[in-house]
C-alpha cells in the first residue's frame, strides 16, 4: 500500500509541475538593431569636407570666399541626394558669420503595383534645400531637431564645419551630432 501511495504522490507533483509550467507567463523584450549607418555617413562627410577645406587652405582660398563654400555645398548636396532618408544640417563658417544648409526629405506620395499577389509599394520622396546666413552670438549654436528636441553646441577654435544628421528608421530616430562623432 505504501508504494501505491508514493506513486500517486509523485504523479500529483508531476501534474502540478506541468500545470505550473504551462501557466507561467514569460516576459520578453525585443529591440531592433541600432542603425549605425548614420554615424558612418557622418564620419565620411566630415572627412570629405575637411579635405575640401584643406585643399582651399593649400590653394590660398578662404572659407569666406566663394570657391570653398561652393565646393562644400556641392559635396553636401551629393550626399543628401545619395541618402534621401537622412536629413542633413551643415553649418560652416567662423565665429562671426556662418552659413547653415538644411537638407530635409519629405514624403510626397506612394505608388502601389499589384499583379496577382501582394502589392509592391514604393515611397516617393523629395529633398528640400534651404540656405541661411547666421549671425553668431557668444559662439553658441542651437539646432531644433523637431518635436521639442533641441541640440546646443559651442563653436570651437579652428573648427569651421559642423554636421548634424537625423534619420528615422522603423519608428526610431538616430541623430549624429558634433559631440557624438
Amino acid at each position: 500500500m505504501k508504494k501505491r501511495g508514493q506513486f500517486f504522490l509523485i504523479a500529483a507533483i508531476v501534474i502540478v509541475g506541468i500545470i505550473l509550467g504551462l501557466a507561467t507567463v514569460y516576459n520578453t523584450a525585443k529591440s531592433s538593431k541600432e542603425d549605425t549607418t548614420v554615424y558612418d555617413l557622418s564620419d565620411e562627410i566630415n572627412f570629405e569636407a575637411a579635405q575640401v577645406i584643406d585643399n582651399g587652405v593649400f590653394n590660398g582660398e578662404e572659407l569666406s570666399g566663394t570657391v570653398v563654400p561652393t565646393r562644400i555645398e556641392i559635396l553636401t548636396e551629393f550626399y543628401s541626394n545619395e541618402n534621401p532618408e537622412s536629413d542633413l544640417i551643415i553649418i560652416y563658417g567662423d565665429k562671426i558669420k556662418a552659413t547653415a544648409l538644411f537638407y530635409n526629405s519629405l514624403e510626397t506620395g506612394t505608388v502601389s503595383i499589384s499583379i496577382a499577389g501582394n502589392p509592391s509599394k514604393i515611397t516617393l520622396t523629395k529633398t528640400e534645400r534651404e540656405k541661411e546666413i547666421l549671425e553668431i552670438e557668444k559662439n553658441k549654436v542651437t539646432i531644433d531637431l523637431g518635436e521639442g528636441v533641441t541640440y546646443d553646441f559651442s563653436l570651437r577654435e579652428g573648427q569651421v564645419f559642423y554636421l548634424v544628421i537625423k534619420k528615422e528608421n522603423s519608428g526610431e530616430r538616430y541623430i549624429s551630432t558634433p559631440a557624438s562623432n
